[in-house]
């Protein structure tokens, strides 16, 4: 948590978990056309509150806890919070590889995990509006296929 601390992720995500819920009510509304528009705006003001900012934060910790060890840790938090008060500080050449190789694989554990917990959220707030609100749901017309000529 100490590293999480120093790289201020508390604060990046959120900054960013706004346009996370924007970007999940897109795509919600793009895979179901058939959804009032008042359906996203609902679904969006129920999500907010229930968006767990702890959560999303200790996810982030169980992603560094699998790819680092505590000392390794300590050693880039020491690295953050240099940079923080503009002091150079290199961490050692292989933590740094460390970190540089496996950044890509963090940042999709990160994103699995978080699609984990707020995939099923959403799911489950949708299903609520739909109660609530079973008139922002109105079904797709399909057209009849053209008749056939014998």
């Amino acid at each position: 948590m100490r590293f999480l601390e120093a790289a201020d992720v508390r604060q990046r995500l959120q900054q960013t978990i706004g346009k996370l819920l924007e970007d999940g009510r897109q795509t919600m509304m793009a895979k179901n056309p058939g959804l009032d528009p008042a359906f996203g705006d609902e679904w969006l003001k129920r999500m907010r509150p229930r968006v767990s900012l702890d959560q999303l934060v200790n996810l982030t910790a169980d992603v560094y806890e699998k790819y680092f060890t505590a000392q390794e840790l300590d050693e880039l938090a020491q690295g953050q919070l240099a940079m923080k008060k503009g002091q150079l500080y290199t961490l050692p050449p292989q933590l740094a590889d460390k970190l540089k190789t496996n950044a890509p694989f963090i940042q999709r554990d990160i994103n699995t995990s978080t699609s984990l917990v707020g995939g099923p959220l959403g799911v489950e707030v949708g299903k609520e509006i739909e109660k609530d609100h079973p008139e922002w749901i109105k079904p797709l017309k399909t057209s009849a296929p053209p008749a056939k000529k014998s």
